[in-house]
């Protein structure tokens, strides 16, 4: 990973890449990665927007898709949308 992080949030997309997001220690992150297990490497991706608030966001993804943009959905906070396009 280029960014390092713990309690983030993992998916398996249906091409086998790995979706990770998140990750609240060393710091609040909202930063986006997907390994490539087909060629080793780490992809950095548009940040998800986060509201400006005090609240901690918490949950579990349920699902990523493969779409263009790929849409995050979570357990706590219902859809999340990458408004740049992954």
């Amino acid at each position: 990973m280029h960014e390092q992080r713990q309690f983030y949030s993992s998916a398996v997309l249906p091409d086998g890449r790995v979706f990770v997001i998140g990750g609240e220690h060393p710091k609040f992150s909202n930063t986006v990665e997907i390994y490539n297990p087909a060629t080793g490497a780490w992809t950095t991706q548009d940040p998800i927007p986060t509201p400006v608030t005090n609240a901690f966001l918490n949950g579990f993804v349920t699902n990523a898709s493969t779409t263009t943009p790929i849409t995050i959905t979570t357990s706590s906070t219902g859809m999340l949308q990458n408004v740049h396009g992954l």
